[in-house]
């Protein structure tokens, strides 16, 4: 195994492999590993990791282009934003670097057609919170209709994106 912190609570992979992100909800932090380019799989930590989060950082998902990753932060009401070097792997804090959500952000998400929308399922207040990316910066503005109503408490929430999809066959 692989230290990851006290309270590992979130794991995400970059869109190229090279890079595994794990968010610890007890010590509000990012910690950064590199993948091995071998077949062992095995986990160096990245120079400057961990990397400061908002209060109790449940969810973490990367941009489809790799160039940015959020986290939510559950008692902060916050998704944290940072943009991926790809070079070395290395998050940075972005402009803008924290969007308000609703209370209680369990999950995050950015919509895969465009990655130009993130949403969050906000578990205190029963809704969708939703932001627009900036593809330059990776900032987030709400978007005009910023909160939706969900079912009650959302767990987590997750998109697909709309047109051509994999199709699978399963024969017996």
């Amino acid at each position: 195994g692989f230290n990851a912190g006290v309270a590992p609570s979130a794991i995400a992979i970059d869109p190229t492999g090279k890079y595994v992100y794990v968010t610890d909800k007890a010590q509000n932090e990012v910690i950064g590993y590199q993948i091995s380019n071998n077949t062992t799989g095995f986990l160096t930590g990245l120079n400057g990791s961990p990397y400061p989060t908002g209060q109790f950082p449940l969810s973490i998902t990367i941009e489809p282009r790799g160039k940015y990753v959020y986290v939510a932060n559950y008692n902060s009401a916050t998704v944290s934003s940072y943009t991926l070097n790809l070079a070395d792997g290395a998050l940075t804090t972005s402009a803008s670097s924290n969007f308000t959500t609703t209370t209680g952000p369990t999950c995050v998400t950015v919509e895969p057609a465009l990655g130009l929308y993130l949403y969050t399922s906000d578990f205190l207040n029963s809704s969708i919170s939703g932001g627009q990316l900036n593809p330059n910066t990776g900032a987030l503005s709400a978007v005009a209709t910023s909160f939706f109503p969900s079912v009650a408490q959302p767990i987590c929430l997750v998109a697909v994106p709309n047109g051509a999809h994999a199709v699978q066959v399963i024969q017996p």
